[in-house]
């Protein structure tokens, strides 16, 4: 442990049927060799095993089980308002800590005060700590209008990026008021996916930085939750895409590549025509709540031009 000044950490999980990760993805954390934090498990009303498990580790840590699944937003926005900690580290419920994982994200996130989210080298959970398949490295933006979850192991020191999957991000409450718009910190429109990327973009925007700190390791099973909801998540992935472009993109930077957007929207969707044609009725949704995201998008300008100023 270094000689560094211990700020408690609030470490929060929503869950939904979980019960296969949840128990080692508590071990740990527990396991942590930072010891300043309090754990708060929020249960989006799982159906299985879950809350039976988690309540075995009732004397250390705090559960809140939610009457219905309100998703990975709102559930995050629940812990967010009851957490009173100056950190606090977002965690899927099939992520495992490394021992030291907290430790290094905590020494990097205190080094700058304007870095507002910092996360670990994720790898794909194969079974066992040996895996060598990155899961995540942060989250890259493609000039293109394309996100995806950098996999590239390029090199060992500390580095900027776009912005920290939500699968295990630790974020500065600094940051989280800044970009909080009336009770939300995640757009809770959202349900779940596509929230990192939106809260990313908009911290980016007011001046925050995202590192990713490579000698921080996790693991990350991935699809824990999506079993049997396979074409409910990729809804989500659809539209909630377009809604992060339509809050937060700007039109200067839209024009820039306008010609090349269209061409790969237009062949993308023509391939779902033929692949995928449930998802293009998502369209129906994303029309209907254009002016919700026009309203949020006009709230973060106003954000924007007042640290303009």
């Amino acid at each position: 442990m270094t000689d560094m000044k211990e700020e408690f950490v609030s470490i929060q999980i929503v869950t939904w049927n979980s019960e296969g990760f949840i128990q080692p993805c508590l071990e740990s954390i527990l396991n942590q060799s930072y010891k300043n934090f309090r754990v708060l498990v929020l249960d989006n009303a799982s159906t299985d095993r879950t809350q039976e498990i988690i309540q075995r580790y009732s004397s250390r840590l705090d559960y809140i089980p939610l009457r219905n699944n309100t998703g990975f937003s709102h559930g995050h926005n629940v812990g967010f308002s009851l957490a009173k900690a100056e950190y606090i580290l977002v965690m899927n419920p099939d992520v495992i800590l490394t021992p030291t994982y907290l430790e290094k994200i905590m020494e990097a996130i205190q080094s700058d005060p304007r870095v507002g989210a910092a996360g670990g080298k994720l790898y794909r959970w194969n079974g066992h700590q040996t895996s060598t398949s990155i899961d995540s490295m942060g989250i890259q933006f493609h000039p293109y209008k394309r996100v995806f979850s950098d996999c590239t192991l390029d090199g060992t020191k500390p580095r900027e990026v776009f912005g920290i999957s939500g699968a295990c991000a630790l974020y500065r409450r600094r940051m989280l008021e800044d970009v909080k718009l009336g009770n939300e910190y995640f757009d809770e429109d959202f349900f779940a996916y596509f929230e990192d990327v939106d809260l990313a973009w908009h911290a980016r925007s007011l001046g925050w930085k995202a590192m990713v700190i490579p000698d921080a390791v996790a693991y990350h099973y991935r699809h824990a939750a999506q079993q049997g909801v396979f074409q409910f998540v990729r809804n989500l992935g659809f539209r909630n895409r377009y809604f992060v472009l339509i809050k937060n993109d700007s039109l200067k930077d839209i024009f820039k590549v306008l010609p090349i957007f269209i061409l790969f929207e237009f062949l993308r969707h023509v391939k779902l025509f033929f692949t995928s044609p449930r998802l293009l009725l998502q369209w129906a949704v994303i029309l209907k709540y254009i002016p919700r995201m026009l309203k949020k998008r006009r709230l973060i300008q106003q954000k924007q031009a007042k640290h303009a100023t």
